[in-house]
């Protein structure tokens, strides 16, 4: 299922110590949200993705279960990818078998919005994406704390 909504521009920020900024390029961008302050789920989130999708081009954008949004690298755009709950993403992330993302999006608790190939493309690149122990580790980490 593809969603546009007309007349709605993502709000992303910086978030920093001492508030918020404009957005650059490139950079992780996260809009300030309650589940971001409150238990830092959105953090650890953000985090997860980051370690993920960091070695593939040209990036992704995604909106998290709260509606925070952000972006791993340098996204052209062309699509979001929408995780609608905290357990769907500790289920897709657990793993790289892409089995459970591929039930998520058939149950409509993950999505795409826009180019569903452009996204495709990207996740034939995670084929090729070797993680670290270190990274698996921090991963497991971080989930507990979504």
């Amino acid at each position: 299922m593809f969603v546009y909504q007309t007349g709605v521009a993502p709000q992303t920020a910086v978030v920093e110590s001492g508030g918020l900024r404009s957005p650059l390029d490139g950079e992780r961008r996260l809009m300030e949200s309650p589940g971001n302050r409150v238990d830092g789920s959105v953090d650890a989130a953000a985090a997860v993705l980051e370690r993920i999708f960091g070695p593939v081009r040209p990036g992704i954008r995604y909106r998290l279960w709260d509606g925070s949004e952000g972006a791993v690298g340098a996204p052209d755009g062309s699509f979001t990818i929408v995780i609608r709950d905290r357990d769907t993403f500790r289920q897709a992330f657990a793993t790289q078998n892409t089995k459970a993302m591929a039930e998520a999006f058939a149950d409509n608790r993950v999505d795409v919005e826009g180019d569903l190939f452009a996204c495709l493309r990207i996740a034939n690149q995670l084929e090729d994406v070797t993680l670290r122990w270190r990274d698996k580790l921090a991963i497991w980490r971080e989930l507990r704390q979504v």
